[in-house]
């Protein structure tokens, strides 16, 4: 396939070398490791658990693309992952729990994937028309075999993610990757087969919730970058001068088709990075926000279990304590809400103090199978 489309600045072309540097892991001559066939068969999609039984596929010699090195210790592979999720479903507070551990260095967020969008490392360099110049005109790169562009993406992602890490003096990297497409874990897949991927799901009407406030904070007239209508910012005023009136009134929250749109992209998202899993086998572990909630302790310890990370119980507890919600909403209690901070609430089931009838029935039409495959409802008939 081509492998670079569109012109576009090449922002990262200071640290060029570090593409082909050897030491890194990319081969010249090799192939670059394929993914097993696409699978849209997930499974028990709501079991917290990896997907088990396969092993990541891959052939011929390629680059280590799933680990990186220490610079004193070049036999020594150090594992890397990738935790993933919609956006407002817990990928923050996840983050800041693996990094309170004494062994996990997790950061976000590193943009990596995305070969259609253009701020993503992958999609910049897509549609680099310089870089692709470079290439084709430079001898160290003009071999029997065209660079490859994953092969390149994968060696910038573990050149980057290898300098924090050797600076922090821990032992496993991870970085916290938004879903720039409904695609992203099958992206991962092939250009960094070996790595592990954590992904969290959260029941999609809180999503919906959280995202209308999330909207609200990043407004143009908030400091953010998002343009609200009129009857968006209508309805931020009105709730946050009351939230119980606003709430008595029977209005919805969300504007227009808002609720569907949110719907429509929280199934396919989701539906599409669960079934995608398979093609990383035992690597792809998923966990629900819910299950965090309710027994913290354990699931962070199976969670650091699947890390290969220290698992101990104190040590996870000590992680689910730095990273509460007390700590992360500058001191208020869980379920106590500011609209403004972006640790509004941290609770589950709230969307039953917002939904209408409406906005029910709307979400229900887009994603309601997918609620109940996650075992958020037991049927359609809610």
């Amino acid at each position: 396939m081509p492998i670079f489309k569109y012109r576009t600045a090449l922002e990262i072309a200071w640290n060029i070398g570090a593409f082909l540097d050897l030491e890194v892991g990319l081969t010249r001559n090799g192939g670059r490791g394929s993914p097993a066939p696409k699978s849209r068969d997930s499974g028990s999609g709501g079991s917290p658990r990896p997907v088990a039984g396969e092993e990541a596929k891959g052939s011929g010699p390629t680059l280590a693309r799933s680990a990186t090195r220490q610079p004193d210790s070049t036999d020594e592979v150090v594992p890397v992952f990738f935790l993933i999720g919609r956006s407002k479903s817990g990928t923050s507070w996840l983050m800041r729990l693996f990094n309170s551990h004494p062994e996990i260095l997790c950061r976000g967020e590193g943009k990596f994937f995305g070969e259609d969008t253009a701020n993503a490392l992958h999609g910049a360099l897509a549609r680099s028309k310089e870089l692709k110049r470079w290439l084709g005109h430079n001898p160290w790169t003009l071999r029997d075999q065209d660079p490859n562009l994953e092969d390149i993406v994968a060696n910038t992602i573990n050149y980057l993610m290898q300098e924090k890490l050797r600076k922090s003096n821990k032992k496993i990297v991870g970085d916290k990757s938004p879903f720039t497409s409904p695609g992203v874990v099958e992206e991962i897949a092939a250009i960094c087969p070996d790595a592990k991927v954590v992904h969290i799901v959260r029941d999609g009407r809180d999503v919906a919730v959280s995202s209308v406030h999330h909207q609200w904070n990043n407004a143009t007239d908030q400091g953010g970058r998002r343009k609200l209508s009129r009857e968006k910012v209508a309805k931020r005023e009105a709730y946050r001068d009351d939230p119980d009136a606003f709430g008595a009134s029977g209005e919805s929250i969300f504007a227009g088709e808002h609720v569907a749109e949110i719907a429509g992209s929280w199934s396919t998202s989701v539906s599409r990075a669960m079934a995608d899993g398979a093609l990383l086998g035992g690597n792809y572990y998923q966990v629900r926000y819910e299950d965090l909630l309710a027994e913290p302790v354990g699931e962070v310890v199976r969670l650091l279990e699947f890390l290969e990370a220290d698992s101990g119980e104190e040590i996870a507890r000590a992680c689910v304590e730095a990273a509460s919600f007390e700590q992360l909403s500058g001191g208020r209690i869980q379920g106590e809400e500011d609209s403004s901070s972006f640790y509004r609430k941290g609770i589950a089931g709230d969307w039953k103090n917002h939904f209408t009838e409406e906005d029910r029935r709307a979400f229900k039409e887009e994603a309601g199978e997918l609620l109940i495959r996650l075992g958020y409802e037991k049927d359609l008939d809610w």
